[in-house]
């Protein structure tokens, strides 16, 4: 049986659609029945659902208001895992070139299929509040949402891939 690479484990509720599994694992040319088909997904969906994934990639914040309004910054991912399709944490250096790190570490949770929600820290210890939306190809994931800093809201955007 083969299935199309699953780089993530946000992409396996696109098999619990028995129509899309049977697709993928080619059952209708194979002579298999639905029912051993959606098996088969399922014990694949349950494998994923149960997997930690190490991501990397980079991270851009949007400054929204005041003189800085429109700017970007675009930052390393210098680590991100995603467990148990629920929790997502990344480590992103927010230093400037040159400068010494500047680990902002994220903390999400999944709050529906689509949103996340959590807070950030940085090396001084200061908190505040995040949340995005998650989108997701075959071969990598955005997410894409509001920060909350200093008395002010930033836009943030990740993208992740698995290493």
């Amino acid at each position: 049986m083969h299935l199309t690479p699953m780089p993530s484990a946000l992409l396996a509720r696109r098999l619990r659609s028995r129509l899309w599994c049977q697709k993928q694992v080619g059952a209708s040319d194979r002579g298999r029945s639905a029912k051993k088909t959606l098996l088969y997904c399922e014990s694949t969906v349950d494998f994923y659902m149960n997997t930690t994934i190490t991501l990397e990639g980079y991270l851009i914040f949007i400054f929204i208001g005041g003189d800085s309004e429109g700017s970007s910054q675009r930052f390393p991912i210098s680590k991100a895992i995603f467990r148990n399709n629920k929790e997502i944490t990344i480590d992103c250096n927010c230093a400037l070139p040159g400068d010494p790190p500047w680990v902002y570490t994220i903390q999400l949770t999944r709050e529906s299929t689509l949103m996340f929600r959590g807070h950030w820290t940085n090396p001084e210890r200061t908190t505040g509040e995040c949340s995005c939306r998650f989108y997701a190809t075959d071969e990598r994931i955005a997410l894409i949402g509001m920060w909350k800093e200093d008395s002010g809201t930033q836009q943030w955007i990740a993208e992740l891939a698995p290493e």
